[in-house]
């Protein structure tokens, strides 16, 4: 349980990895506190490049405010 954000009351939060191949995946999922409802999620995606000169990453939110960002970093 965690101190939910704008609120006194506690809340659920869950947080998983996986590793697959070249890309690295974190996702934390968090109950909402009342009187809002569901929950929302943060999807984290770390791909690197097979010649190791670029880090992709790509975070998704789900929920109330949904939206997706993608950073290049490239090794210069």
């Amino acid at each position: 349980m965690v101190a939910a954000p704008f609120s006194t009351e506690k809340v659920k939060k869950k947080t998983s990895a996986k590793l697959k191949k070249n890309k690295f995946q974190v996702r934390t999922e968090t109950d909402n506190a009342p009187p809002m409802t569901g929950s929302s999620a943060v999807k984290k995606e770390f791909s690197l490049s097979k010649d190791g000169k670029t880090l992709t990453l790509e975070v998704t939110n789900v929920g109330m405010m949904q939206s997706v960002q993608k950073i290049v970093y490239s090794k210069q």
